[in-house]
């Protein structure tokens, strides 16, 4: 009993100061139900990825695939190795924590082979005239090449989704012209919607958003004139191009603009309500146009979701950030997870990932962008437990966790809260040794 609870304390502490033994009864536990895996890339360890999630998935509409970081080797093969079984369990639709605009280049690439295609993703570096991706692009590039060919080899096609707000806008300024330009000549109107998207000088990123959704307010007011123009389909499209097209102006804009002013002079209070106040309307948003792709979907698909670990928590008050110095406890945001599962109940599999070193359990801060430097994890997280009975990877199911509260402590790295991860996720799925990339 006095193990039990020093053991209890320690995980809800993050264990300062306190020695943990080699092996407790957390360790133990996971060494006894743990399937661990010879690599992320064998015919074997798919074998074993198959007989895990079978009998899991039963009236599952998604699965959620984390990631406790963006720029990380590793997040590819693990991805792809869960993936091609969830392809041969007809689960074929993947969203994905990507720009609506990047994610319709995705979806052609897979719909067709064109790589082409892949060569117009702004998340890449290929906007703006750049020929070559960056090292991050180029590697998820190779990803999607990847998983083009397990789907063609288990037999089935792959539509993809950006769900996230774009922070760049070309491709989404290059299709909605041309979806304009192309019905301007029997439709005259068209002339006062390509006349409010003609971009203006020294804008702010809230001018432009507001410039872009006054050409939102024009073509819904002459809706029954517009779907004559371009039919149901191709209107309710272009509606939410335009309205992506504003949103992501006004949210992700808005919060470089707040985050720029929190870097120049980290006491401004109101800088920091400001970012805040953007992050609350990033996951709704988010969800927002999640429900529309849901909406022009069979009723029967089945859904792979990408991203961050915190994204898809299945209950967002375990696994958001606190940012308690300046927001008096106020959470995050309520997550995109939260949202599904709510209005999808029992329908949602989250695997929650965990990496032994780099990602954001590192003790280091993060030294570009989302990459984090290498480091030894936090003493105290479940990293740090885990790390040191671990040779190769491995999975467990949360099911019976022999815990009430399985704590993880570094999930983000704005995270300074524990979280409890047995809430918001089914699986957990580790990593050793992760490699960190730059952007």
């Amino acid at each position: 009993m006095k193990t039990f609870a020093m053991l209890l304390i320690c995980l809800l502490t993050g264990c300062a100061g306190l020695t943990q033994p080699q092996n407790d009864s957390l360790t133990e536990w996971v060494l006894a139900h743990r399937a661990e895996l010879d690599s992320l890339s064998s015919e074997a360890a798919k074998i074993k990825i198959r007989q895990f999630l079978q009998n899991k998935l039963t009236n599952k509409k998604f699965v959620f695939i984390g990631e406790s970081a963006h720029y990380i080797h590793e997040k590819w093969p693990y991805r792809a190795l869960i993936m091609s079984v969830l392809f041969e369990m007809g689960y074929t639709n993947i969203i994905n924590e990507m720009g609506r605009f990047d994610g319709k280049a995705v979806d052609k690439f897979l719909r067709t082979g064109e790589e082409v295609a892949l060569h117009k993703v702004c998340l890449y570096g290929m906007c703006g005239g750049q020929q070559t991706p960056t090292a991050y692009g180029a590697e998820e590039m190779r990803f999607f090449e990847s998983i083009r060919q397990s789907a063609v080899k288990t037999g089935v096609q792959l539509r993809y989704y950006g769900w996230d707000i774009d922070p760049v806008m070309e491709n989404g300024y290059a299709s909605v012209l041309a979806d304009l330009n192309s019905v301007k000549a029997s439709c005259p109107a068209v002339a006062g919607i390509l006349n409010k998207l003609t971009r203006q000088k020294n804008e702010t990123n809230q001018q432009e958003g507001d410039r872009i959704f006054a050409a939102l307010t024009d073509l819904n007011l002459q809706k029954k004139y517009f779907k004559r123009c371009f039919g149901v389909n191709k209107y309710n499209e272009l509606f939410w191009d335009i309205r992506t097209m504003s949103d992501s102006f006004k949210i992700f804009g808005q919060y470089f603009e707040s985050f720029a002013n929190v870097e120049k002079d980290p006491n401004d209070v109101k800088a920091k309500k400001d970012m805040y106040q953007i992050f609350l309307l990033r996951e709704p948003t988010g969800y927002d146009r999640l429900r529309i792709i849901l909406e022009n979907s069979p009723e029967d698909a089945k859904f792979i979701g990408l991203g961050h670990n915190a994204h898809y928590a299945k209950y967002g008050a375990e696994a958001t950030t606190s940012y308690k110095d300046m927001m008096d406890g106020s959470p995050l945001w309520r997550v995109m997870g939260e949202m599904i599962e709510s209005n999808h109940p029992g329908e949602t599999f989250h695997i929650w990932m965990g990496a032994g070193q780099g990602a954001y359990g590192s003790s280091e801060k993060p030294c570009d962008g989302d990459a984090v430097c290498p480091a030894p994890p936090v003493v105290g997280t479940l990293e740090e437990k885990f790390v040191r009975v671990s040779k190769s990877p491995w999975i467990v199911s949360l099911a019976n966790a022999p815990l009430p509260k399985l704590v993880e402590t570094s999930i983000h790295m704005f995270n300074k809260d524990p979280i409890n991860l047995k809430k918001a996720a089914d699986a957990y799925f580790f990593i050793p040794t992760t490699t960190v990339m730059t952007k």
